[in-house]
C-alpha cells in the first residue's frame, strides 16, 4: 500500500503528549511510526501498540487527530514524618474521659533517661517518569520532617530522638526538648490541677486552695500559696507567703524561704528563712530558723539549730511555744533504737537464764541438750541484734549531740505568753523582755540570758523556769 505523505506529528512544548494527524484515506501503521520517529517520539511498546490500534480504526472519509503517546509522570517522593513513641506526643489530645477528679487537671508527657521520644522518618526520593521523547523526568524529593533536638534531647541511631535526661517533653515551634523543670506560666488552679513531678517546679503565680504540689526537686512559687499540700524534695522558695488557714501543710527536704506563714503545719529539714511573720504555725525545723526580721507569734516551732528572729510573741497573741535543745527529726529513730536495745537485752537476759538453769543439771536429758543447742543459736542472734541496735543508737546520739543547740537570738522583744522549752526545762515569760538578747547555756550548764553588750544573767531572773518530764524521752 502506498504511504500517504501528509501524516504529521505534533509534540507538546512540555513533551507530555504527541498527537498524530491522519489524512483522508487509509493509514499505514508503518507510516505513522516513521513520522513519529522522525518527530522524535520514543517508539516504546506502548506507543507502537497505540499506533497499530489507531491505524486500524482510522476512517477514510475525513481527516482525524489522535494522541499516540503520553508522558509517564514521575511519582514524587513522600515527605518525611514524625513517628512519636507511645504516649510521647505533647500535642496529643488529653483523654477527658479518664478525668474523674476535678483537681487532676493537665497531664504532662514524662520521659525516662535514654527513652525514645520520636523517630524521624526520612523523605523518599520518588520514582522518575519519562516524556514522549523518552527523556527522564526527575521526581521531586519529599521534604524532611522538621523537628530539632533541643536541650535534653539527642539524635540517636536510626534518626531517633532520645532523652538525655529524665523529665517532661516540651515541644515549642519545631524544637523538642526534655526539661527537668516544669514551668507553670500561671498559677495552680483547675486548669493545671495537682502537680506530681520528678524534677523542679516553677510556678509563675500562686497555688489555689485544695491542690497538691509534689516535686522531687526544688519548688518556686511567684505568688501567694493558699491552703494546699506541698511536698518538696529540694528547696522551697515562696517569697509571697503561705496562708494555710489551718489546712496548709508543707514537707521540705532541704531549706525554705518564705515571705510569711500563717496557720501552716509541716517540716523543713534544713534551714527556714521567713521575711515577715510566722503566725499560729506548727513547724519542725531540722537546722536553723534564720529569720532576723520575722515575728513569731502563736503556735509551736521546734528548732534543732540556732534561732534568729526579731520578735517572739505579741501583746495580743495566744501562747507562743519555741522548742530548742532537741533534734525532733531524730526523735522517732532514737526512740525506736532505744526500744530495740531494750528488747534485745530482755531476750539476752531471758535466754541466759534458761541456759544457766540447764547447766545446773549434772545429767541433762536429750531434750535439755537439744534445747542448749537452740539456746546458743538464739543467743547469737540476740547478741547480734543487740550490737546492731546499740551501734545505731550510738550513731543517733552522736548526731543528736552535734545537731541539737540552745542558741537563741532575739532582735527586738520577747512578749508575755511565750514559753521556751529547752531540753527538760520550760521558761515561761510573764513580762516583756527587750532585745537584742541571746539565750544559751553557760560554762556551768546554766541557762542564761545575755543582753547585747551586757552581763549574762540566769534565765530564771526574767522567766519562770521549770523542769518537766518529756513524753517518750528521745
Amino acid at each position: 500500500m502506498e504511504r500517504p505523505a501528509s501524516i504529521s506529528i505534533q509534540i507538546s512544548p512540555d513533551s507530555a503528549e504527541a498527537v498524530a494527524t491522519f489524512p483522508i484515506g487509509p493509514v499505514d501503521a508503518e507510516a505513522v511510526r516513521a513520522a513519529a520517529a522522525k518527530a522524535g517520539v520514543d517508539l516504546n511498546p506502548e506507543v507502537r501498540a497505540t499506533i497499530e490500534s489507531l491505524a486500524a480504526a482510522h476512517a477514510t472519509d475525513a481527516p482525524a487527530s489522535a494522541v499516540i503517546a503520553r508522558a509517564t509522570p514521575p511519582r514524587h517522593g513522600e515527605d518525611g514524618r514524625i513517628e512519636w513513641a507511645e504516649n510521647m506526643n505533647p500535642r496529643a489530645a488529653r483523654d477527658e474521659g479518664a478525668k474523674t477528679d476535678h483537681y487532676t487537671g493537665a497531664r504532662y508527657v514524662r520521659v525516662a533517661l535514654g527513652a525514645t521520644i520520636a523517630t524521624l522518618v526520612p523523605p523518599t526520593e520518588g520514582t522518575p517518569g519519562r516524556d514522549v521523547r523518552g527523556q527522564t523526568i526527575s521526581p521531586t524529593r519529599g521534604k524532611p520532617a522538621v523537628l530539632r533536638a533541643g536541650d535534653g534531647v539527642m539524635l540517636g541511631t536510626e534518626s531517633r530522638l532520645v532523652a538525655k535526661r529524665a523529665g517532661i517533653v516540651i515541644l515549642q515551634d519545631d524544637e523538642i526538648r526534655v526539661s527537668d523543670t516544669l514551668e507553670i506560666n500561671g498559677g495552680v488552679d483547675f486548669a493545671v490541677g495537682h502537680i506530681d513531678f520528678e524534677g523542679h517546679v516553677h510556678i509563675a503565680k500562686g497555688i489555689g486552695p485544695g491542690f497538691r504540689v509534689r516535686a522531687r526537686g526544688d519548688i518556686r512559687v511567684g505568688d501567694l500559696v493558699e491552703p494546699c499540700d506541698i511536698l518538696c524534695g529540694g528547696s522551697l522558695d515562696c517569697r509571697s507567703g503561705i496562708a494555710g488557714h489551718g489546712r496548709g501543710t508543707i514537707s521540705v527536704a532541704r531549706s525554705a524561704r518564705v515571705g510569711h506563714m500563717e496557720q501552716v503545719k509541716g517540716v523543713v529539714r534544713e534551714d527556714l528563712i521567713v521575711d515577715r511573720e510566722i503566725i499560729d504555725c506548727n513547724l519542725i525545723v531540722g537546722r536553723d530558723l534564720n529569720s532576723p526580721s520575722a515575728t513569731v507569734l502563736g503556735g509551736s516551732i521546734e528548732v534543732t539549730g540556732s534561732v534568729r528572729i526579731a520578735t517572739l510573741g505579741s501583746e495580743r497573741s495566744p501562747v507562743t511555744v519555741l522548742c530548742v535543745g532537741d533534734a525532733p527529726l531524730l526523735r522517732g529513730a532514737r526512740l525506736e533504737a532505744k526500744n530495740a536495745v531494750v528488747k534485745f537485752q530482755t531476750q539476752l537476759d531471758t535466754l541466759t537464764e534458761q541456759r544457766r538453769m540447764i547447766q545446773l543439771n549434772p545429767k541433762p536429758s536429750a531434750a535439755d541438750r537439744e534445747r542448749m543447742c537452740e539456746l546458743e543459736y538464739e543467743l547469737n542472734a540476740a547478741e547480734k541484734g543487740h550490737a546492731e541496735a546499740s551501734a545505731r543508737l550510738a550513731d543517733l546520739d552522736a548526731r543528736f549531740n552535734a545537731q541539737a543547740k540552745v542558741d537563741i537570738h532575739i532582735g527586738k522583744m520577747i512578749h508575755p505568753g511565750v514559753r521556751i522549752k529547752i531540753g527538760d526545762r520550760t521558761a515561761s515569760f510573764t513580762k516583756p523582755v527587750r532585745g537584742p538578747l541571746a539565750i544559751c547555756w553557760n560554762e556551768q550548764h546554766q541557762l542564761v540570758i545575755v543582753p547585747s553588750g551586757g552581763t549574762p544573767q540566769e534565765l530564771s531572773r526574767v522567766a519562770r523556769v521549770e523542769r518537766f518530764a518529756p513524753a517518750a524521752a528521745a
